[in-house]
């Protein structure tokens, strides 16, 4: 039988792959706000299409990722866990 510290320790876990889609967003936002060019001028970011797309397809990746850790969220409340 499983224990429930191990368990937890699977519950808590972040997937591989969440992993690497949020590094991929950081990665779009640091090229949207400019940080990924070390540029004497810097100027401010303009809204463009190309960014509104970008910034459209980080949120989608956030919704899913809330999506698949949804159901431990609402166990966790059940159970007593108190969140701070």
């Amino acid at each position: 039988m499983e224990t429930r510290h191990r368990k937890e320790s699977k519950i808590n876990h972040i997937s591989d792959d969440h992993i690497e889609t949020i590094r991929l967003m950081v990665q779009k936002l640091e090229s949207i706000a400019g940080l990924e060019k070390e540029e004497e001028l810097k100027t401010e970011p303009l809204i463009t299409e190309e960014s509104v797309e970008i910034l459209e397809s980080i949120v989608l990746d956030l919704i899913g990722m809330k999506d698949s850790h949804q159901k431990y969220l609402v166990r966790w409340l059940k159970q007593g866990y108190v969140f701070d």
